[in-house]
């Protein structure tokens, strides 16, 4: 199979290369070639080759090796569409609305971020749009001088999602998990020629969780002084009859006692004024003594948006600012926004907009509810950590492949078994690995854990080191 690497439309070389295809979730997608020509070409930055219906960009220096006057052997590493945004920075606005700002907070759900991340990407560069994303929470993630590649990483970290691009530069926050209707096993005629089961790197094995949740919203005198959201129990088990006692403390910030109100009204003449007339507690409670029981003596309830203009935005109540009478919220403009007035006749809590409460004291039935959640999901994560677990590593049967067409996508679900690895369930296709010269010749990595693997940390490292050596040059200097 031949190749053409172009620059613009001008084809610079057509070649028939060895080399293989590499892609993986979240991680490398690349394509590397080796030939040999009968004279020196100049390879320039830019230059690429559309493999499988995607285009590969040459952003490093190829390796060239003269054997003679008219042999020269090539080795190039090709890289898909993402990665150019590793020469873009994540930039916020600053107070003339410019994006300048490398180092900032920002309240709002993955969508918000992702468009945050494409504007920045066609500052410099052009045709990325936003794909399908998931519907998230709202958070408030740190960014922190780094490259919208980076962001995208951050990004899905912090709200447990998988990122992919497609060929067309459109970003997807969403999973990819088709069922391929495929059943392999290691064996003659059985689809793999060998398997490979490897421990899950970075797990360890828990038979005893503790378990916590977040800091926020509990009672002052909550369980006897305890800072964080706990379970009815100290603790969980399972498999102790097996490992024996494994200690491990895991901290679910999601969890926290709170309630996701509704704007059911607006003043059209006071953008800090909104009714919620669902809301069934009464945030000016108080005990036989006068004590509130809700608001916090000397700390400001907030209002955190989590829809509508204001999403993402973290809103005081005015000082006496709700009405227990007709459940009406009084407003404060915000502190930290420079570019313009919060809220103001534009942008404004509008019906149908849906807020969380935060610093406050949440009524005892919420603080059970989410403490109920925080054993399910201590319960979840203590399933899935108490024993072993293993990612695998296949070769295919070039020739049963092409009999039976079998094709291989990044993400899809197939039947792995094997009797020697006690092993028959679905798993999940994390990786492939592919000959650029026989499509049936592939390497496919089964898991049923994704992570942003080592390239996006690499390039973080690199952009920390770098950011260090600036800094002790500039202190040296």
């Amino acid at each position: 199979m031949r190749y053409d690497i172009k620059r613009g439309n001008t084809v610079i070389a057509n070649i028939r290369p060895t080399g293989k295809i590499t892609s993986r979730i979240m991680g490398e997608e690349l394509v590397n070639m080796s030939f040999a020509l009968v004279r020196k070409i100049e390879f320039a930055m830019g230059d690429y080759v559309d493999v499988k219906g995607r285009r590969y960009y040459l952003l490093d220096s190829p390796t060239i090796v003269q054997k003679s006057t008219k042999e020269w052997q090539y080795t190039l590493t090709f890289k898909s569409v993402k990665y150019r945004l590793t020469d873009v920075s994540m930039l916020f606005y600053d107070e003339l609305n410019n994006l300048t700002v490398p180092t900032f907070d920002i309240m709002g759900t993955a969508e918000k971020m992702i468009d945050l991340v494409i504007t920045n990407a066609n500052r410099d560069q052009s045709g990325w749009t936003k794909g399908i994303i998931d519907n998230t929470e709202t958070k408030l993630v740190s960014f922190d001088d780094i490259n919208c590649l980076s962001a995208l990483a951050k990004i899905a970290d912090e709200f447990k999602l998988e990122y992919w691009i497609d060929a067309d530069q459109s970003i997807h926050f969403t999973e990819r998990k088709p069922q391929a209707n495929i059943t392999l096993e290691y064996g003659r005629n059985k689809g793999l020629k060998t398997l490979t089961q490897t421990p899950l790197a970075d797990a360890s094995i828990v038979t005893r969780l503790y378990v916590k949740g977040s800091d926020k919203n509990l009672p002052i005198k909550y369980r006897n002084g305890q800072k964080n959201l706990r379970m009815d129990v100290p603790y969980l088990e399972k498999n102790v009859d097996k490992y024996g006692v494994i200690e491990h403390t895991e901290t679910f910030d999601d969890i926290y006692p709170h309630r996701i109100g509704t704007v059911t009204s607006v003043d059209a003449n006071n953008p800090f004024v909104f009714t919620d007339n669902t809301i069934d507690f009464d945030l000016n409670a108080t005990d036989g003594h006068g004590n509130t029981t809700v608001l916090i003596k000397g700390l400001s309830a907030k209002v955190t948006f989590q829809t509508g203009q204001l999403a993402g935005y973290i809103l005081e109540i005015k000082e006496y600012g709700y009405n227990s009478q007709t459940k009406t919220f009084t407003l404060l403009p915000n502190k930290e926004e420079k570019a313009w007035n919060i809220p103001s006749d534009v942008i404004r809590p509008a019906v149908g907009d849906t807020y969380i409460l935060s610093d406050i004291q949440m009524p005892a039935q919420y603080v059970a509810d989410e403490e109920g959640k925080l054993k399910i999901k201590g319960q979840n994560y203590l399933d899935l950590n108490s024993t072993q677990r293993f990612t695998y590593t296949g070769e295919s049967d070039p020739l049963l492949f092409k009999a039976l067409n079998y094709q291989l996508s990044l993400g899809s679900m197939i039947r792995l078994k094997s009797v020697e690895f006690s092993l028959d369930s679905d798993v999940r296709i994390t990786g492939l690995t592919e000959d650029l010269q026989n499509p049936y010749d592939v390497q496919p990595d089964f898991s049923d854990v994704t992570y942003t693997s080592s390239i996006v940390r690499q390039f973080y490292k690199q952009e920390k080191q770098q950011q260090t050596i600036i800094k002790e040059q500039k202190y040296n200097a």
